[in-house]
């Protein structure tokens, strides 16, 4: 506050004449803030036994005549565009590859052949590992062939099946289970070691469940996935639970040959595979199509940014 402002706080005489004495002592001209100043400071400067005959100023109006000249108003800085909405809603499903219901079909009788390549010879293993010269060691060395390679492609075809189309993989597999059966049905020539290689390609070759689930996830959508898979155990537990019995039936087929091949109980079981292998191999080849234009099955969905939910209503 400058000189001219402070004389108006003394109107009266005796006052201002007190207050023309302190200019001299300050010098005439001199910025003074009495109002920032307390009432005993003040008191002070007015001298002993004087009181105060002005008015007091408000503080909030004093601070605004003091700063507005010299301080420029505060700006309030723009607050931050609000974040895009995320929708929560479920992705659609994405659309099934190309596929019909006879590729199912194929693949699914595949799948059933393979699981009946244990089940089937049961009933006349223990006597075939007999007739061709084996004992109970070599019972044990040909059920254990075909767990094994079983467990070997399982995990081979599995990972194939991922580098390459599901077609040739499924193709090679029936392929092998062709040549094994045949050379079970004629191990009566060759001996206990062509039957134990037989039921080793026999295993190798049924080792198509990985393979064949994975094929179901890529053609099905996500709605229908789980239906699909309950259809790919029930056929797989199927040839478990049909097959033995079938075997059975296959003993009271008599002895007889068909172009110098023998035709017995003990044989039958591996034509009763290999021909309906080499039948679907036709189909398989002609009819069935890889699937396309899907993401892998195990690609996490992409979140679509920029749609809103609706908002529900309170009563909802």
């Amino acid at each position: 506050m400058s000189v001219q402002d402070a004389d108006d706080y003394f109107p009266e005489e005796q006052d201002r004449s007190y207050w023309q004495s302190f200019k001299t002592q300050i010098g005439v001209g001199t910025p003074v803030n009495l109002r920032r100043r307390s009432v005993s400071e003040r008191q002070s400067l007015l001298g002993p036994g004087r009181t105060q005959s002005y008015t007091e100023v408000p503080a909030q109006t004093t601070q605004a005549v003091t700063t507005s000249a010299s301080v420029p108003p505060p700006t309030l800085a723009s607050s931050p565009p609000p974040p895009t909405p995320v929708s929560t809603t479920p992705l659609a499903p994405a659309p099934a590859a190309q596929r019909s219901l006879v590729d199912l079909l194929i693949v699914l009788f595949i799948l059933l052949l393979s699981e009946s390549a244990r089940g089937i010879v049961l009933p006349t293993l223990v006597l075939y590992v007999g007739s061709v010269g084996g004992d109970a060691t070599w019972l044990g060395w040909t059920v254990g062939a075909f767990s094994t390679g079983r467990f070997v492609s399982t995990i081979g075809l599995g990972y194939i099946s991922t580098q390459s189309a599901y077609k040739r993989v499924l193709a090679v597999s029936v392929l092998i289970c062709v040549i094994g059966n045949a050379l079970y049905a004629t191990s009566y020539a060759g001996g206990i070691i062509m039957l134990l290689i037989s039921r080793f390609l026999i295993g190798f070759g049924a080792g198509t469940l990985s393979v064949i689930r994975a094929y179901v996830v890529q053609v099905t959508s996500s709605a229908e996935r789980t239906a699909y898979m309950a259809v790919v155990g029930a056929v797989q537990f199927l040839g478990f639970a049909i097959m033995p019995g079938a075997g059975s039936l296959l003993t009271w087929i008599p002895y007889f040959e068909v172009f110098g091949l023998h035709m017995n109980p003990f044989t039958t079981p591996g034509w009763t595979l290999a021909i309906p292998h080499h039948i679907t191999l036709l189909p398989l080849l002609a009819n069935v199509k890889d699937p396309v234009g899907l993401p892998p099955p195990s690609a996490p969905p992409v979140p679509v940014y920029g749609q809103t939910d609706p908002i529900p209503s309170q009563g909802a």
